[in-house]
């Protein structure tokens, strides 16, 4: 299952070679913001402002040890908010859902084994993805990889995936993310859509996912991605990514 080599190949909802890998590009010219992206801006501000955690707080910060320098006291955090066991075609796994105070999402962790203080955890961070994981859409290979993600990691018998609301469409939104499909019908790709609507190619951010991954206790993973986006976030919140676990899915005409 592992391929240690990076790749250039994207890992969420390209299509028309529009990967995640693709450096950001700046839009031909200026572009007068629909109301789609007036709202995602809107939206995005609130998710970047960070949440200050008090003294007496039983709220769960993501570091346990203050931020790097530059970010001040001032962390991202996460709430535990139910627990409960998940039977699933694939086998039986330990449902977790937070709380991203910052983001104000919910995000789910399913978990199987026993991944606390467990190095070379096998983990997936899953994008939201309504029209490719529900609907099996064929712009997007989103389904075939949660569905590959959690056969992997039935067949280890442990691993982790969380599954990260609020990344719709890279993070611009189900109706943005409409728009950009127009948009490609008419011959953009995923990136050039984004821009094409005055939205960044990828306004997904992994902060919450690796306080997560920190609350769940885990030391190191085997990531599935091919997203260097996320790699950087874990360890740069000091989960190392030891090895990456390539999720390899034909590619199709759409």
């Amino acid at each position: 299952l592992a391929d240690r080599a990076p790749t250039d190949a994207a890992d969420e909802c390209s299509i028309g070679g529009g990967g995640g890998d693709r450096p950001n590009r700046p839009p031909a010219g200026p572009r007068r913001a629909n109301s789609g992206t007036l709202a995602f801006c809107a939206r995005h501000r609130r998710r970047r402002t960070f949440c200050r955690i008090p003294p007496d707080s039983k709220v769960m910060p993501t570091h346990s040890e203050p931020l790097p320098e530059g970010d001040g006291s001032e962390q991202r955090c996460v709430t535990l908010a139910a627990t409960a066991t998940l039977p699933t075609r694939y086998g039986t796994f330990t449902s977790y859902a937070f709380h991203a105070v910052a983001e104000n999402a919910e995000h789910l962790a399913l978990v199987m084994g026993d991944v606390a203080n467990r190095q070379s955890v096998l983990t997936r961070l899953h994008s939201e993805c309504l029209t490719g994981d529900v609907l099996g859409s064929y712009r997007c290979d989103c389904g075939e990889q949660l569905d590959l993600a959690l056969r992997y990691i039935a067949a280890e018998g442990h691993g982790v995936l969380l599954y990260l609301r609020g990344h719709e469409g890279r993070g611009i939104g189900l109706s943005n993310k409409i728009r950009a499909y127009a948009l490609q019908e008419q011959g953009l790709d995923t990136v050039e859509a984004n821009l094409e609507l005055g939205l960044p190619d990828d306004a997904r951010e992994y902060d919450s996912a690796a306080a997560i991954l920190r609350m769940l206790k885990v030391t190191s993973v085997r990531l599935m991605s091919n997203n260097p986006k996320k790699f950087d976030t874990l360890a740069k919140h000091g989960i190392p990514v030891c090895e990456r676990v390539a999720l390899a899915i034909p590619a199709r005409d759409e």
